[in-house]
């Protein structure tokens, strides 16, 4: 016999709707140096679902890897929604790699778009990343440096935000990440996640033995974004609507 309760699929999607309807009203910080500024959970679904849109202009398809090589910043959590809702995988690469293991990680991971924070596009001019078609900076700025950089601001106003009804169905098991170890005994190792992996460890995350997180709770992530998914806070701050904070503590 099969039960007739818990049918809701563990996914990114899940939580992505979640964030967008009964936590709206949650709020994102981000202390950048043109100053601080705040988002509600709201907004940041609207941008997700334009950046969905843009993806989908770029030509990336379920199951593509998509590159992000960036900073704690809500741009960068924007991705860790928006690629894993089109069906494909997000690749958090880290930033503090040597240029030979940059190249490596990228091929292994087959990245076909690459988005890159405007102070971190110098340590990729120069590289060999045959794989990526696609360079995109997070923001607005100079795009010197690396031929065919995209803006990514222009696209995102360019583009309308995706129909939540035309976003592919997510399985539990698909991959929605990618995270590399350091590579201490040889080249970095390519990690997988799952929808399911990400769902279970954001909700680990809010368990009174883990970081207890809630609605009232706000969150200073110490580990950077490309390490372990961000500890599944990009992911358990959303979900319970608790204010998620990027940048030096004082602020809030």
């Amino acid at each position: 016999m099969r039960g007739l309760m818990g049918e809701t699929p563990l996914t990114i999607g899940t939580i992505f709707e979640r964030m967008r309807t009964v936590n709206a009203d949650g709020v994102l910080v981000d202390a950048l140096a043109e100053g601080t500024t705040r988002q509600t959970y709201g907004e940041l679904a609207e941008r997700v679902l334009r950046l969905v849109t843009v993806l989908r202009d770029l030509g990336v398809q379920p199951g593509d890897r998509v590159a992000s090589f960036a900073n704690n910043t809500s741009r960068h959590v924007e991705l860790y929604y928006a690629v894993p809702l089109l069906g494909a995988v997000l690749h958090m690469v880290n930033i503090r790699l040597h240029p030979d293991q940059l190249e490596y990680v990228v091929a292994d991971a087959g990245d076909s778009v690459l988005f890159v924070d405007d102070d971190l596009v110098p340590r990729l001019v120069g590289l060999s990343l045959p794989s990526v078609r696609a360079f995109v900076r997070l923001g607005k700025g100079d795009t010197e440096g690396l031929p065919g950089l995209l803006d990514g601001e222009d696209l995102l106003a360019a583009a309308p935000p995706a129909d939540v009804a035309s976003l592919p169905e997510l399985g539990e098991h698909d991959a929605s990440g990618i995270c590399h170890t350091s590579g201490t005994t040889g080249m970095p190792k390519g990690v997988v996640y799952s929808h399911r992996a990400m769902f279970l460890h954001a909700m680990a995350v809010c368990m009174v033995d883990g970081l207890r997180l809630g609605e009232h709770e706000r969150v200073l992530p110490v580990v950077p974004l490309f390490h372990a998914c961000g500890w599944g806070l990009p992911y358990a701050a959303p979900l319970t609507g608790g204010i998620r904070y990027n940048g030096p503590a004082g602020v809030l």
